[in-house]
C-alpha cells in the first residue's frame, strides 16, 4: 500500500473457514478500509458440529473458549460467533457500519457484508448504501 494512499480491500472467501482472521490482522496496520463477506449460512449450517471440529478456528480465533459461545443455544450460536468476530475486529482499531443480514427468498440468512474502517466518512457512505428495505432493482 503506497504511503498516504487511501485503499479499499474486498475480502470475499469461498466459505467462512477461508476467512482467516490473519488476513484482517495483516491489513489492520495499513491505511485500508475493508468490506468482508461473512457467511452466516455457513456458520448456521451444523454450527454445533463445526464448532466441535474447529472448522472456523482460523476465522474466529478463540471461539471455542469464549463463554458466550459455549453457553449459546443452537438458535443464537451463529450470532454469538459473529459478535466475537466483531469484537476481534474492533480490537484491531476498526469501526463498523450497518451490516444487515442478506437473506434468500425463504428468509434464511446468507451473509453479512461487514464494512470496516477507521474513518467516519466511509462508514456513513456504507450506512446509506446498506439501509434495509432498499428498492428492488427489478421490481
Amino acid at each position: 500500500v503506497p504511503r498516504g494512499a487511501l485503499c479499499f480491500a474486498y475480502v470475499d472467501p469461498y466459505s467462512l473457514e477461508h476467512l482467516a482472521f490473519s488476513i484482517i490482522e495483516a491489513l489492520a496496520p495499513l491505511k485500508v478500509d475493508i468490506a468482508a463477506h461473512f457467511s452466516m449460512m455457513d456458520l448456521r449450517r451444523n454450527a454445533d458440529q463445526e464448532l466441535a471440529r474447529g472448522r472456523f478456528d482460523r476465522a474466529i480465533p478463540g471461539m471455542r473458549d469464549d463463554p458466550r459461545i459455549k453457553g449459546a443455544s443452537l438458535g443464537t450460536l451463529a450470532d454469538e460467533c459473529f459478535a466475537r468476530w466483531m469484537t476481534l475486529v474492533k480490537n484491531l482499531g476498526f469501526q463498523h457500519s450497518s451490516m444487515p443480514l442478506v437473506t434468500n427468498n425463504s428468509g434464511h440468512g446468507l451473509y453479512r457484508l461487514a464494512s470496516l474502517a477507521r474513518h467516519d466518512l466511509p462508514l456513513r457512505i456504507w450506512g446509506d448504501v446498506a439501509k434495509e428495505n432498499n428498492r428492488d432493482l427489478f421490481g
